[in-house]
């Protein structure tokens, strides 16, 4: 099991699937919503650089 951190579009179908999914193989969803987060250059980047 892992700890996902999960920026989601809310109201998009597809990320519902896709979070279910997750949570059905026994992994924790943290849903943030990708809109509203506040995104500075360096938190971007970082983001941007994940395996």
């Amino acid at each position: 099991m892992a700890e996902v951190i999960f920026y989601e579009k809310p109201g998009c179908i597809n990320n519902t699937k896709q979070k279910a999914l997750l949570q059905a193989a026994g992994h924790l969803v943290d849903a943030r919503n990708l809109l509203t987060e506040s995104w500075s250059s360096e938190s971007l980047w970082l983001f941007l650089q994940q395996p």
